[in-house]
């Protein structure tokens, strides 16, 4: 692979292959980078889903909390009449049973599906999965599940503002839709089979927004910091660039805007700063 990030600070969305865990293709990445580099991304994808993987390198990993990273948006396909323990494709020979499923009867029609869709506009309670990463007593309720145990999981409000209906060809649903954090799209493929008297799992799931961070055909691509980061570019002065050097934020709240403000000096990222009011608070230093 060819792929070299310009500068020892980046900003790079990675298009996760369908097969290969988060934690394995940022190890994968991490080939590609001097050693002892830091880096980290954003947002798990499980390894059978595919798409966009947001990953900081360098002093950047320390923006991360005020990156966009919402709303998300995903393609899915749902099979309908067919279920695992797990929602997804997990133990599931999918070939052998699409012939058995297209004979069954359509247990609702597209109108009632957008009907229902709809009523989960902008937002509902939704149980997580128990084959997920959420934790019962400190312990992550999938290791649990492993195990054999019982687990039982709170529902959680989340956002659910967007939806389009790709594909409908029984029992197989194409679906797009945009949604908010912690939401899990193997529990919306059980809310709607529970919804008509079905069962159904998730049998293809690719990210394709993540906030700010968009697909890219390329396994990985960098990206200008302004991009994803909801923040005011302000060229410092000389003075002002060699003060943060030495830790010393020297700039005046009149020269930046309210919020976050990047600081920068003939083409050279410095500092995140934030203004509230007339104070300045230096967020992040990169020199």
């Amino acid at each position: 692979m060819n792929f070299k990030i310009s500068k020892p600070n980046a900003i790079v969305i990675a298009n996760k292959p369908f097969g290969l865990g988060s934690n394995k293709l940022l190890s994968e990445f991490k080939k590609l980078l001097p050693k002892k580099t830091k880096v980290g991304f954003v947002g798990t994808l499980d390894p059978l889903a595919n798409g966009v993987l947001p990953i900081a390198v360098g002093k950047f990993t320390k923006l991360i909390p005020y990156m966009k990273l919402e709303p998300k948006v995903y393609q899915a396909e749902f099979v309908f009449g067919v279920t695992s323990e797990t929602l997804d494709l997990e133990g599931v020979d999918l070939s052998a049973e699409l012939e058995k499923l297209v004979e069954n009867k359509q247990c609702f029609t597209k109108e009632q599906l957008e009907s229902f869709l709809q009523s989960l506009i902008p937002e509902y309670n939704q149980v997580p999965p128990v084959f997920s990463a959420k934790k019962v007593n400190g312990v992550r309720s999938f290791k649990l599940a492993r195990e054999g145990k019982a687990v039982e999981l709170a529902p959680c409000k989340v956002g659910f503002s967007d939806f389009e209906i790709l594909d409908f060809n029984w029992p197989v649903l194409k679906l797009k839709i945009q949604v908010g954090k912690g939401f899990y799209v193997r529990s919306l493929v059980k809310d709607i089979a529970s919804e008509f008297a079905t069962v159904g799992l998730m049998s293809k799931l690719t990210r394709v927004r993540c906030g700010k961070f968009v697909l890219a055909s390329e396994k990985f691509r960098e990206i200008d910091l302004r991009s994803v980061l909801d923040a005011s570019v302000i060229e410092v002065a000389k003075e002002v660039a060699n003060d943060l050097k030495y830790g010393k934020l020297s700039v005046l709240s009149e020269d930046l805007t309210a919020g976050l403000n990047l600081l920068c000096f003939e083409k050279q990222y410095l500092a995140v700063v934030e203004r509230v009011g007339d104070e300045v608070s230096l967020i992040r230093n990169f020199v």
